[in-house]
């Protein structure tokens, strides 16, 4: 009887190092599960190919591994090469269209939206003051766009230095807008018009449910506050 309690301890010190030790591994293996299911794909894809190139007789198998390699790297690398070195690029314009800016929450800037911190005789930047109602000097040599929340712009915009966009405003055409664009206008260098309010909620609701923000009586009550205080600086 001692015998057999000694072997069924064993049994069961065995099984449990056993366990303890399938789970360390798995928890090693998980950040790469991913790696190891596309290896094991590709591997199943491109096996019939290496099989029927050996086979042939024609090819050794240590070039029949390299024509697989090849095909491999050129059928899956090369397109993922080129993908990622597409999202390098946006996020680079991102970068350059963002930097020396700042931008209020709910806005979206379009596709190669461009943005000008620096002037081409390098002087002062000059931003639009509203207690003053006239540009004044920042004495920042380096200063791109000042845009309020919920403002938008499309793609290819372009905005010159300093420019400040007001809240709610919508922007969109070739050429530069002017260098103040008030709350809640419509247009881009062509003109504007004032971006009615109902519009430019309607808007925000649906900007703000995608991630699942309210827009509340308050966030209203603050909006049309804006609009009423900004109505001089728009041409109605």
């Amino acid at each position: 009887m001692a015998e057999k309690a000694t072997s069924d301890l064993i049994l069961w010190f065995f099984l449990a190092c056993l366990l303890v030790s399938t789970i360390m591994l798995g928890w090693l293996i998980w950040p790469f599960i991913s790696i190891i299911v596309l290896g094991a794909v590709i591997t199943g894809i491109f096996a019939p190919l290496y099989k029927f190139l050996q086979n042939s007789g024609r090819i050794r198998p240590v070039f029949a591994s390299l024509v697989v390699c090849c095909l491999i790297f050129i059928i899956l690398f090369v397109p993922t090469l080129f993908f990622v070195g597409v999202i390098s690029s946006e996020a680079y314009d991102l970068y350059v269209a963002a930097r020396n800016a700042v931008i209020g929450e709910w806005c979206n800037l379009g596709a190669d939206t461009n943005n000008s911190n620096l002037k081409n005789n390098y002087a002062e930047v000059r931003l639009w003051d509203y207690q003053t109602e006239g540009f004044a000097k920042t004495g920042l040599q380096f200063c791109g766009l000042m845009m309020g929340d919920h403002s938008k712009c499309g793609i290819n915009t372009m905005f010159n230095t300093g420019t400040v966009v007001g809240v709610s405003a919508n922007i969109f055409g070739s050429g530069f807008p002017r260098n103040f664009v008030p709350s809640f206008s419509w247009g881009g260098s062509k003109g504007f018009v004032t971006y009615k309010t109902d519009k430019a909620f309607e808007v925000a609701k649906v900007v703000m449910a995608r991630r699942k923000e309210e827009f509340t009586k308050k966030d209203k009550a603050i909006l049309e506050l804006i609009f009423e205080e900004t109505k001089q600086f728009r041409r109605e």
